[in-house]
């Protein structure tokens, strides 16, 4: 049995709608994940918040892209720390 281990590689998009702020459009997250097989890199995948796009079959693995956080606040914040919550599934 081979194991593998996915790693969050970055926020590529985060145009979520601020809290306490009133938007046309609820806005969008996307992210960069990558999975390794053994020692065996994948091409990275571009997972999106919204479904359809918010899930990616890599190898014999699904990964879903669940919650990004923080969330937007109103202001631009380069040096935001974000974590992802993901579900994986074979």
């Amino acid at each position: 049995m081979s194991s593998s281990r996915i790693e969050f590689s970055r926020v590529v998009e985060d145009s979520r709608c601020p809290r306490n702020v009133q938007c046309v459009w609820a806005g969008d997250a996307k992210v960069e994940v990558q999975v390794m097989s053994g020692t065996n890199p994948t091409a990275a995948e571009l997972i999106s918040l919204t479904p359809p796009r918010n899930q990616a079959r890599v190898g014999n693995l699904t990964v879903k892209f669940l919650k990004l956080a923080p969330h937007p606040a109103g202001e631009k914040q380069s040096d935001r720390r974000y974590v992802a919550e993901f579900l994986i599934s074979r």
